[in-house]
């Protein structure tokens, strides 16, 4: 039978401290105690709990004298607690949408689509203008080399070296507080190797490639545009 709570006195000699103290702090879970790692202690026949690690719960019971992981118990309570969920197929939206936050709410993040898989070809870092290059690595983009602005172009969401694999943002709304925008004017690659700016380039056989729109003064939607205009 299971334990019942608040735990008594008289219940203390039949678990260790720790985990004394824990049950009675943490409490139940759909009518059963919590806990953070397998029992180690001599439970009583029959006696069940949930124990939580890494953001699953898994259900135990103390069955033939010994703890036990009730078979096809893992679960979720809430979403938010897997880090790296994964889908066993395709995600049917149910004719949903899927809502993108536009505003982060940290400074040098971003929000969308991403890739972390492709490696850095030189050193890149947030928020570093790249893009595919043919040896199939992130290389910074550069106004002046139109090589460097057709194809898939991202922004670097973390720093890396030649060869690391870095994560970069394909699509969605990106953050640096140390931007300065005019709000609603469209951020174009820049003839600074990596930079973004809001001023088309001008020179002679400059590429001017429109990236995404400034959504706020430190906020910006990555959107690059396939097209490429070079200045006459």
């Amino acid at each position: 039978m299971p334990l019942e709570y608040p735990l008594s006195n008289q219940s203390k000699g039949a678990i260790e401290k720790a985990q004394f103290a824990e049950l009675n702090a943490r409490r139940f879970k759909g009518g059963f105690s919590v806990l953070t790692a397998v029992p180690t202690y001599t439970g009583i026949e029959g006696e069940v709990v949930w124990v939580l690690t890494g953001g699953v719960y898994s259900l135990y019971g103390y069955i033939n004298g010994g703890w036990r992981k009730v078979s096809g118990t893992d679960f979720l309570f809430n979403i938010v607690e897997d880090t790296t969920p994964q889908l066993g197929g395709d995600l049917d939206m149910n004719e949903k949408n899927l809502d993108l936050d536009a505003i982060p709410s940290s400074d040098n993040t971003g929000i969308g689509t991403i890739s972390d898989d492709i490696a850095a070809g030189e050193s890149i870092g947030f928020p570093d203008l790249v893009y595919l290059k043919s040896d199939g690595e992130w290389w910074k983009v550069d106004a002046d080399a139109a090589a460097t602005c057709q194809g898939l172009i991202g922004i670097a969401l973390e720093t890396k070296t030649d060869g690391q694999a870095c994560k970069v943002l394909l699509n969605g709304f990106v953050r640096d507080d140390d931007w300065t925008w005019t709000v609603a004017g469209p951020i174009y690659a820049s003839t600074t190797a990596g930079a973004l700016t809001q001023t088309a380039p001008s020179g002679t056989d400059d590429i001017i490639k429109i990236i995404g729109v400034a959504t706020h003064a430190d906020r910006m939607y990555l959107h690059p545009e396939m097209t490429t205009v070079v200045h006459a």
